[in-house]
């Protein structure tokens, strides 16, 4: 919409200035305006390079109910609960689950899982939550490398949701071994969820 804009406006410039006192910009606003319209022309095509897709694939996606374009709709919504009020027990589960049941291979099960299970959780539906992160951790569990950052979570939700001290510690375990996605940026919540099922107040405390 941006390229369609700036094209039309352009263009009209370009028949409006010819004979002015402007006539000097002709020549600029004819090549911003086929620029931008092409751009636009372009953009509308359904193209694919690497994992992003044009403006035209993403509005044939849309239209045509593309499971992408659902599974977009579902990382949209846990963005929005940093930024909006927005709540985990707010989110739409009946897409979560099918699009889970899809079983793409594109898609990351694991995430759906630990969200579908976030939005029980949030509701007050602890069993069904539980069941959720049970499939989650046995997914994960199959794995032959992970993140310290998704071990993490595994430790809090095992202190917090199950009060599995075993089940805690194998993943904390599994954290420290594990390379970090971002070895700067420190999230202390694991190592609180550890202190705290291992009984140790004064660590958790601090963390």
């Amino acid at each position: 919409m941006a390229n369609l804009s700036v094209g039309v406006i352009a263009l009209v410039a370009m028949l409006t200035v010819k004979g002015s006192n402007y006539q000097s910009t002709w020549d600029y606003f004819a090549q911003l305006a086929t620029l931008d319209l092409v751009f636009f022309v372009v953009n509308l095509i359904p193209l694919q390079e690497a994992a992003m897709y044009s403006d035209g694939a993403r509005i044939y996606q849309i239209l045509t109910g593309s499971a992408l374009e659902d599974y977009r709709r579902i990382v949209a919504m846990t963005q929005a609960t940093v930024v909006t009020p927005l709540r985990q027990r707010d989110f739409d589960i009946q897409l979560i689950d099918r699009i889970a049941a899809a079983d793409i291979a594109s898609f990351d099960q694991l995430f759906l899982l630990l969200i579908a299970g976030d939005y029980y959780f949030d509701g007050g539906r602890i069993e069904s939550a539980s069941e959720k992160f049970r499939e989650a951790e046995a997914l994960y569990d199959q794995e032959a490398n992970s993140w310290a950052e998704r071990c993490g979570l595994f430790v809090t939700r095992a202190t917090y949701l199950l009060r599995d001290r075993a089940m805690a510690e194998k993943w904390w375990q599994r954290r420290l071994a594990a390379k970090s996605l971002n070895p700067e940026k420190k999230n202390y919540f694991p190592d609180c969820a550890h202190f705290t099922i291992t009984g140790r107040k004064r660590d958790a405390q601090e963390a």
